[in-house]
C-alpha cells in the first residue's frame, strides 16, 4: 500500500466496505404484526434489479430497491451501483419470526448464499422483554445514542460468531462452558446470551455504571468490573472462549500486551479467542487521508487520536485512543501470544476479526 496513490488507496478501502460490508439498516420498526426496515446496499456482484432482500431465507412482502442515493454516489464515488442503493423492505410477522430469538435478516446477491449469510444482520426478540440500556450508556459502547444499531450491532456480532464458530470448528456456543465477553459495556453482545443457557457467560468492562446495569438487567450473566491494566481478580486457566469487541482497538501498545497476557493466563489450554480490530472495511466508513493507510502500513501500530466517549466515567482522558494496527502486526505481535488462525473481514459489526487459539507456552 504505501507504493499506491491516495487515488488507489482510497479506491482500495472503499471497495473492501462494499464488499464485506456491503448494507446497512438504519431502521428498524415493528408496527400491526409487520417489520419494516430501510438503509441503504450497494451491489458489487451481478445485476441490482436480481439482487434480494430476505427474513429468515424468505423474500420480504414489500421491497422498494434501487432507490436513489446521491449520498451514498459522493461517497462511494468509484462504485456504479452506489448512485440507487436505499431500500426500504416491510414483511408480515408471525410466531415462528423469532423462533431462535432472533430474525435473520440477509441481503442476497447474485445467489451468493454464503457471502449472505457472512453480512447478515439480525434483529432480536423483542419479546424477550431484556430491556435496553439508556442513551448515554448506548454511547459509551457504540459511539452514538443509537438503539437501532446498538441491538441490531450486537445481535449481527452474537449470531455471525455462533454461525462461524459452528462452520469452522463445528462448536456451537453451548460446547464453551465457561465464556468471557472482555470489554462487555452495557451487554451488547452478552445479552444474547440468555439464549445459550448451558454455557456460563461472564462479562468484564472499566466501566463501572455500565457494569452495575448489566448486573441488575441481564441476570443471566456474571458481570465485573476490572481496573484499567491489568491483573484482574479473574480466575487462571478458566475460559474456552474470550470475545473482545472494540477494545485492542482502543489501547496503547504497552497495555495491548500487557492485555494479551493476560488473556492469555485466564484462558485454558487451547481456548478459542475471537478479538476484534479496525480494518479496511470499516476504514472505508471513515474515510481517512490515505497517509494514515501508509502509515499504519509502514509501521504496523499507530495511534490516530484520542477518544473521548468513555470521558463521563473515566478520569484519566488519555488512556482510551483510537489506534489502527496491520495483519502483519498483527501476526507478528499477537502471535507471540496465540496461534492466529483467521482474520475475518468486517465480522463484527464492520470489524475485522482476530480468531486465536491459546496453545503457546508462556
Amino acid at each position: 500500500m504505501t507504493n499506491l496513490s491516495d487515488n488507489e488507496i482510497t479506491q482500495r478501502y472503499l471497495t473492501a466496505c462494499a464488499t464485506h460490508i456491503q448494507w446497512l439498516i438504519d431502521e428498524v420498526r415493528i408496527e400491526n404484526n409487520q417489520l419494516l426496515i430501510n438503509g441503504w446496499a450497494i451491489v458489487t456482484e451481478g445485476e441490482p434489479n436480481n439482487a434480494r432482500f430476505l427474513i429468515n431465507g424468505k423474500a420480504f412482502d414489500q421491497v422498494d430497491y434501487a432507490m436513489p442515493s446521491p449520498d451514498l454516489k459522493e461517497i462511494f464515488w468509484n462504485i456504479p451501483a452506489a448512485q440507487n442503493a436505499r431500500f426500504v423492505c416491510k414483511t408480515a410477522i408471525d410466531e415462528n419470526t423469532f423462533s431462535d430469538g432472533f430474525a435473520c435478516l440477509e441481503f442476497l446477491q447474485n445467489n451468493n448464499t454464503q457471502l449472505a449469510r457472512q453480512t447478515a444482520w439480525y434483529w432480536p426478540n423483542p419479546n424477550h422483554n431484556l430491556p435496553t440500556p439508556e442513551e448515554a450508556r448506548i454511547r459509551r459502547v457504540i459511539g452514538a445514542p443509537d438503539s437501532t444499531s446498538y441491538l441490531i450491532g450486537g445481535a449481527a456480532i452474537f449470531k455471525r460468531f455462533e454461525h462461524y464458530l459452528e462452520q469452522k470448528f463445528s462448536r456451537p456456543f453451548s460446547d464453551f462452558k465457561s465464556i468471557l465477553d472482555w470489554g462487555c459495556g452495557s451487554g451488547r453482545v452478552s445479552r444474547h446470551f440468555h439464549v445459550v443457557p448451558d454455557s456460563e457467560i461472564w462479562g468484564v468492562d472499566i466501566d463501572k455504571d455500565n457494569i452495575s446495569w448489566c448486573q441488575t438487567h441481564l441476570p443471566h450473566g456474571k458481570f465485573s468490573d476490572i481496573p484499567l491494566t491489568p491483573p484482574t481478580p479473574l480466575p487462571d486457566d478458566y475460559f474456552d472462549l474470550i470475545i473482545g469487541i472494540s477494545v485492542l482497538t482502543h489501547l496503547n501498545e504497552e497495555n495491548q500486551f500487557a492485555w494479551l497476557q493476560e488473556l492469555k493466563r485466564i484462558a485454558k489450554k487451547g481456548a478459542t479467542l475471537m478479538l476484534s480490530i479496525q480494518g479496511l472495511s470499516q476504514t472505508g466508513l471513515y474515510r481517512p487521508p490515505p497517509a494514515i493507510l501508509r502509515e499504519v502500513e509502514e509501521k504496523g501500530f499507530l495511534i490516530t487520536g484520542r477518544n473521548s466517549d468513555l470521558d463521563d466515567v473515566m478520569a484519566d482522558n488519555t488512556h482510551y485512543i483510537n489506534v489502527i494496527q496491520s495483519r502483519d502486526y498483527i501476526h507478528k505481535q499477537w502471535g507471540k501470544y496465540f496461534t492466529i488462525l483467521d482474520i475475518v473481514d468486517a465480522m463484527a459489526a464492520n470489524q475485522d476479526v482476530v480468531v486465536m487459539r491459546n496453545d503457546k507456552t508462556s
